[in-house]
């Protein structure tokens, strides 16, 4: 009964390791300009009763604070 033969890993260099973070680095500043590809919550094209489940419709400002709230500050 004879076991199989692993394969050898490859060692990481030091220059394989700075490239890798450059290009790791490259790619999170490049996907800050790319669109974002899913949609975004469009608050004035919900229904009303959507935007009063979600509290966009309560009447307050969207800053609003309780005075409790405000007054500890």
């Amino acid at each position: 009964m004879s076991l199989p033969t692993t394969q050898q890993l490859p060692l990481r260099t030091p220059k394989d390791t700075i490239v890798r973070l450059v290009l790791r680095r490259t790619r999170a500043v490049l996907a800050r300009f790319n669109p974002a590809r899913y949609p975004r919550l469009d608050v004035e094209s919900m229904p009303a009763h959507l935007q009063r489940d979600l509290g966009f419709l309560d009447g307050r400002d969207p800053r609003y604070e309780p005075k409790e709230v405000a007054e500890r500050r």
